[in-house]
Formats: C-alpha cells, structure tokens, sequence
C-alpha cells in the first residue's frame, strides 16, 4: 500500500517555472532522500510524557544522531477543520539537525513551506530546538505549526531505530507503474518506509507479532528508555554508560488498564 505523498506533493511543481519558487529546490531534496511515513500509532507515542524521558536517556547515553542522512519524516494530523500531510526534511551537520518542513492540506493538496531552516542540537543536556527548550502544546498559534513539526519530526527520528517493537516496511514501488506516470508526465512514486508499532511485549517477557499497520486497539504503554551504569575491564574498576532502548509492552489481558498519575500543575 502506497502511504507516501511526496509524488502528490512533487506534482505540485513546475519544474520548468519553479512554481513555489525557492520552495522547489527543497522539494528535488525530499525526493532524493530516505522517507519515513509514520503511522498513526507511533505518533501517538511522541506526545507521551515517556518520550521526552527516552531523549533524555539518548541524550545521556551520547545517542542523538538521525539514523539517516539527509531523511525525510512524513505524518498526517486530523482536526475538526480537516487534515495535513506533513513532510521534514533533515539532515545532520557538525551535530546539529537540521530541518524544513512543509505542510499540505490534504483536501486541496496545496502546501505552505517553512521559509527558514530549523535546528536543534545538544545543549546543557537538553534537547534544544531552534535556540529554545520546546514543549509541545495543543492548539499551537500558527507561527509555531513548522516548529511544532520540526520538534515532532526530530523526535520521532531519533526514537524510531530506538525503541523496541518498532518496526519498518519498505514499499517498493512497481517499475510498470513509475514507467507508465513517467511517461504520462507525472512524478514518480518513490521507494519509502512505514514505521509501525510491530510487535508488543508482555511483561512476562513474550511478543506478540503485529501484522501491518493501524487499527492496533490492545491496551498498551511505552516503557521509555534509560541509562544505566556498567562497570567493566579490570577488577570492574572502569565504568561506562549503556542504554536500555524503550520498548513497546502490553498489559496482560486480566489486567485493568492503570490511570495515568495525577500532577498537580501551576499555572
């Protein structure tokens, strides 16, 4: 099944008039790198308050570093209003990611492109997004919608190779059927990834295999990194840290599913 929309996205431009203008060349970069189209239930996951312990963990552990470069994340949000497919761009320079997003309306299929590269990097050791500490919030004004898609594109690169569970699905697109929309003079489709929740664990240990992606409805939570201490070499003298990845676990079915915990928040 073909989830990507970057052949939609590309069939908006003229690349004899350069439509979008500027916004062209951003688009020849998106197609010539690795897409990764992330299913809905692994972008649940990101807004969890275990995310933002697992980056900390990657953190601690010296793991932030995209899994592809350059590489581009693709998600789809739903509000009352309608849908957007958004796309980000990143790449990885001297340690600092890198990113431009877009985002299409997907019921007009017109898009709007950040005018400004993004970045975050390693700082304190926090993740620091555009020279800030960013929090996503709900109902974002519109000056930070491509901040908020940058944040959650850098996010989900860095966990998707890093939690347990995940998997991806390469789709490879039939020669015939980028033959024929070449030839119709249309973009072709290209090669991408869907990264899904693959397999969840008991805690007992025991995986459940998944097949395909969506629909998943079994009561799950995200066991969010962390880092331990190992001693090693001689007489255990030496010490080193070592990540424990996050893991995707189930509860087991006699069980009642357990309350989020409450926090009191001052405003």
């Amino acid at each position: 099944m073909i989830r990507t929309k970057l052949h939609v996205l590309a069939s908006n431009v003229d690349p004899n008039t350069n439509t979008y203008g500027r916004d062209f060349e951003i688009i020849k970069l998106m197609l010539g790198a690795a897409s990764f189209v992330i299913d809905s239930d692994v972008l649940d996951l990101v807004k969890r308050e275990d995310c933002k312990k697992s980056i900390k963990a990657l953190i601690e552990a010296d793991l932030v570093r995209l899994p592809y470069n350059p590489m581009v994340i693709e998600y789809e949000t739903h509000d009352a209003v309608g849908g957007t497919h958004e796309f980000v761009y990143l790449r990885e320079e001297n340690g600092i990611i890198y990113g431009r997003p877009i985002a299409m309306e997907l019921a007009k299929e017109t898009a709007l492109c950040s005018m400004f590269e993004l970045s975050a990097k390693i700082a304190g050791g926090q993740l620091v997004v555009n020279g800030g500490i960013y929090e996503a919030k709900r109902n974002e004004p519109a000056s930070k919608v491509f901040l908020h898609s940058f944040a959650v594109a850098v996010h989900l690169a860095l966990l998707m190779l890093n939690t347990k569970g995940i998997e991806k699905e390469v789709v490879q697109i039939e020669p015939s059927l980028n033959k024929k929309r070449i030839a119709k003079g249309k973009h072709p489709i290209p090669t991408h990834s869907v990264v899904h929740i693959g397999t969840i664990y008991r805690r007992d240990g025991s995986a459940i295999k998944r097949e395909g992606s969506g629909g998943w409805h079994m009561p799950m939570h995200w066991r969010c990194g962390y880092t331990r201490r190992q001693h090693f070499g001689k007489n255990r003298e030496e010490e080193k840290v070592v990540y424990i990845p996050p893991c995707i676990v189930n509860f087991k079915p006699d069980e009642d599913v357990p309350h989020a915990p409450m926090r009191k928040v001052k405003v």
